[in-house]
């Protein structure tokens, strides 16, 4: 299936991608318990694999996902305080949330 036509993403999809996204959220959260990263307390690939799709959802104004995902949120903070990150993520390489409409 198409996910975006000439009259832009079809409805269903959308929705079925956002539910997608809500449970890796969950297991995100679940995973985290007791664990400041995704496999233990050190930072691995896990984290850095995951990042990109996070940081994407926070660029286009998803990021009320994890609101109330207290060990999430604390991941991503954590991830977004990281050195390598602000070298990835360097000034103006992000999305500018205000160019989408969704």
């Amino acid at each position: 299936r198409q996910l975006k036509g000439e009259d832009g993403f079809d409805k269903s999809l959308y929705e079925e991608s956002l539910e997608k996204l809500r449970e890796t959220l969950m297991r995100v959260e679940n995973a985290l318990n007791g664990r400041r990263w995704l496999m233990g307390n050190q930072y691995t690939i896990a984290d850095i694999v995951l990042t990109p799709t996070i940081v994407r959802m926070d660029d286009i104004g998803l990021s009320d996902m994890w609101i109330e995902l207290p060990q999430f949120s604390r991941w991503y903070q954590d991830v977004c305080e990281r050195p390598s990150f602000k070298t990835a993520f360097f000034a103006g390489s992000r999305v500018d949330p205000t160019s989408f409409n969704l």
